[in-house]
């Protein structure tokens, strides 16, 4: 990269300064910024300056389990919500700008990926839903339910309902993501990956009713999901008798992509949040077609296999459209720590 020695030793020392505040428990924001973070922010935000600061963070990281990415104005940390992977959390970072955007890789082994989708084509009876078909997403295809709100139930899912419906899943997704005797399920087993040690468990009512833990969804040529964020789903009647067992400073989404499209079908983050004012169409909706002109955004290119973790909960983020006509498949749900920050729960 043509960036001048002194940006590429201020890179190498923030990058230094940045893991080693992500591996310590006392650390506060401004020990990430502080230093050679503070000399950073001084250096014009080139392409290539910001290039070189992704790269040196990489080769930081090539050693860990885990590949990260960050996504900023060079010298603050993002989508610290995903902490779980980081052994920290998100109090110690409230300072943090609206405009910070980033993501945190983890890679699903593509046998297990593969397994799943076997296990999908040999199914010509499955019951797939459409949630949305009286809205613009009218062709989304889900195989589960989930505790969200849909164009058909825009205020959240009838609770009873909702728990019916699950259950009525439950062994398709138990089948499909088998991992084995006496071995957690796939699910489980990818997300104790990033739960830093942490135990990991399905949110459950406290009647024994349990969350659905995931839904595979597939979206065909032309259909994209549009611009949201998922920062009012613990206020649904669905979450009444459980929100007290979360903590709902955060929701992060997991995604698994279980087939890749031809082209298209990116996740796309923009720098707004739930906190900042969002424009809005006449109905209520955000406008789309206003955050995607107006506020920098992250598209998020992803292989067969990989699985995102993002701030679903923090960041406006949609689903470009599917280009060709092999179907974008995915796998997801929702995770959060408890109100302790001792478990990973998770659920759909």
């Amino acid at each position: 990269h043509a960036v001048p020695d002194e940006v590429r030793t201020a890179c190498e020392a923030f990058a230094v300064a940045a893991l080693e505040a992500l591996r310590n428990d006392e650390s506060e924001p401004a020990r990430v910024r502080a230093g050679a973070g503070a000399r950073l922010a001084r250096v014009a935000p080139t392409p290539a300056v910001e290039a070189l600061l992704l790269e040196t963070l990489a080769l930081r990281l090539e050693r860990m389990p885990w590949r990260a990415r960050f996504f900023d104005d060079l010298c603050e940390i993002g989508m610290v919500e995903a902490l779980p992977i980081f052994e920290q959390y998100v109090d110690r970072y409230r300072e943090l700008p609206p405009a910070a955007l980033a993501g945190a890789e983890y890679e699903y082994p593509l046998g297990d990926a593969l397994v799943v989708l076997a296990r999908l084509a040999g199914d010509d009876a499955l019951a797939w839903r459409r949630p949305n078909r009286t809205g613009p997403q009218v062709d989304i295809r889900v195989l589960g339910v989930a505790a969200t709100p849909t164009f058909e139930t825009p205020g959240g899912p009838p609770v009873d309902a909702y728990f019916t419906d699950a259950a009525a899943y439950e062994d398709l997704y138990a089948g499909m993501l088998d991992g084995g005797p006496g071995a957690p399920t796939l699910l489980e087993a990818l997300l104790a990956g990033t739960a830093g040690g942490r135990p990991v468990g399905r949110l459950v009512q406290p009647d024994g009713r349990r969350f659905a833990a995931c839904t595979i969804r597939s979206l065909p040529e032309d259909q994209r999901i549009i611009v949201h964020n998922d920062f009012y789903h613990y206020k649904l009647p669905v979450y009444r008798e459980v929100v007290d067992q979360l903590d709902t400073s955060t929701c992060l989404s997991f995604l698994v992509l279980l087939q890749a499209p031809e082209a298209g079908g990116e996740v796309v983050m923009h720098a707004l949040t739930a906190a900042d004012p969002t424009p809005r169409l006449p109905g209520g909706l955000p406008d789309g077609d206003t955050i995607r002109a107006r506020y920098r955004a992250e598209h998020l290119k992803m292989a067969a296999g990989d699985l995102l973790l993002f701030a679903a909960g923090r960041l406006y983020h949609h689903v470009s459209p599917v280009v060709g006509a092999t179907p974008r498949i995915t796998l997801g749900g929702f995770l959060t720590l408890d109100r302790d920050h001792a478990r990973v729960t998770y659920w759909n």
